[in-house]
């Protein structure tokens, strides 16, 4: 009960952070020039799944009070849906800002739809999403550093496998560079070996820190 009433706190909270952060600058967050700060919480979902609902409830509430009417709902919401769950699919956290991006093609289609130039506010919107996942890519790397963070935003098993497969590579790569310079140095390789066997031991003893 107690799990089930936390993960509906964070969607609640995550999504009302939305909507504050987008009408607190309402001018800026419609329209063909837009730079919606409030998008840098999509990064959210590459940590846990439960951002998603949280990102669509968000941007649904938003679009609600956009100038543009309720064509603004479907696509806005619709391009928000998108993202988010491509996000899920991002093994990395740079490439959870590509989806982002790609959906303003939908928010283009919308402003050209009213009348605007598709082109021109493909870019303009395309600019303002990309600013505002940087932004967001910058931070969340640094909060991730920090174990409270990632508690508060209770990061999922997915995310902790990512992590420890990067950990895990990394490792191996360094290994393999004692190894070469071993050889080169007419030394033996079985201390790399068993190097590499303490890695792997450690990964599936689940002893590796992050």
């Amino acid at each position: 009960m107690r799990k089930s009433s936390l993960r509906l706190a964070r969607i609640a909270i995550s999504a009302a952070l939305y909507a504050v952060m987008s009408l607190a600058v309402y001018p800026l967050s419609f329209g063909a020039v837009q730079i919606r700060f409030a998008e840098m919480l999509v990064l959210l979902c590459f940590f846990n799944k439960d951002y998603a609902y949280a990102m669509i409830l968000g941007c649904f509430i938003v679009n609600l009070f956009s100038p543009l009417g309720i064509i603004d709902v479907f696509f806005g919401t619709l391009g928000t849906a998108f993202a988010v769950v491509a996000i899920r699919y991002a093994k990395r956290m740079y490439l959870a800002i590509i989806p982002p991006v790609v959906a303003s093609i939908l928010v283009a289609l919308e402003l050209y739809i009213l009348g605007e130039p598709f082109f021109m506010s493909l870019l303009t919107v395309t600019a303002g999403e990309l600013v505002s996942v940087c932004i967001g890519y910058a931070l969340m790397r640094i909060f991730s550093r920090r174990d409270a963070f990632l508690r508060l935003v209770g990061a999922d098993g997915r995310y902790y496998k990512i992590t420890a497969d990067i950990e895990e590579k990394k490792k191996r790569r360094k290994a393999r560079k004692r190894g070469g310079n071993s050889t080169r140095n007419g030394d033996n390789n079985e201390t790399d070996v068993n190097d590499c066997d303490g890695v792997k031991d450690g990964y599936d003893n689940g002893d590796l820190k992050f």
